[in-house]
């Protein structure tokens, strides 16, 4: 009984630790709406259908909580604030309260000669300082347009939020994630079992409804035999 009492603690604390890991980083994201962009020498539906993919980029990233479309319309129509005739940095930052956001993305995307540029800047709601600005360029079709320049100008905003310099490549949270397993993998030299994380593993079996077989798997870092028990609990 008293194993099996310390068994249920042990998941307990443990999923309690994950969730509390997911809250924090889910805090640590910049709650963020982008304005419809400006268009110059493009099309309106082009124009959507970029600042659409934008979003999405930006959302794909993982440091960014990006409201839709949909729900920016909805809350602002509520509120009788007419977004299509708001371009100046005080309605955007008027429209930013009304959606509770902490940062609104705004700009344009246009074309002259062969060149397509999307120019952003990003308002941080609470002071009304513009907080980034940036532009991607590219002389190319309106198809890598959306494909690459939207991922680029995303990627930077990233690393600003980070603290990175503006062209480097970051990695997702998933993928540090992923990394901190890997460093976990045992290794074999010579029979010996080898744990590179610094701390301890504990593993444990699966307890059946009714009475069942418990079984505690404990394993030491650098300890050359991992220690098993089983115990019958009736």
């Amino acid at each position: 009984m008293i194993l099996r009492n310390t068994f249920f603690l042990l998941v307990t604390a443990l999923l309690t630790m994950g969730l509390a890991e997911g809250d924090a980083e889910e805090n640590n994201k910049a709650y963020i709406a982008v304005n419809d962009l400006m268009r110059q020498g493009v099309d309106k539906s082009s124009a959507m259908i970029i600042t659409d993919r934008l979003r999405t980029e930006l959302f794909k990233t993982d440091w960014f909580k990006v409201i839709e479309r949909g729900q920016m319309k909805a809350i602002l129509e509520e509120q009788d604030f007419q977004q299509g005739e708001c371009a100046s940095d005080a309605c955007l930052i008027e429209a930013g309260q009304l959606l509770g956001v902490t940062h609104i993305i705004t700009g344009s995307v246009g074309k002259i000669g062969q060149t397509f540029t999307i120019n952003l800047r990003m308002i941080h709601i609470q002071t009304g300082e513009i907080s980034y600005t940036d532009n991607t360029d590219c002389m190319c079709t309106i198809d890598e347009v959306l494909a690459n320049s939207t991922k680029n100008i995303a990627r930077k905003l990233s690393n600003f939020i980070q603290g990175k310099p503006i062209d480097e490549i970051p990695l997702k949270k998933a993928e540090k994630k992923e990394d901190k397993k890997e460093t976990g993998k045992e290794d074999t030299k010579g029979g010996t079992s080898i744990w590179k994380t610094p701390w301890p593993y504990v593993g444990a079996g699966v307890i059946l409804v009714g009475g069942g077989v418990v079984t505690l798997m404990l394993m030491e870092p650098e300890a050359e035999e991992s220690k098993s028990g089983s115990i019958t609990v009736k």
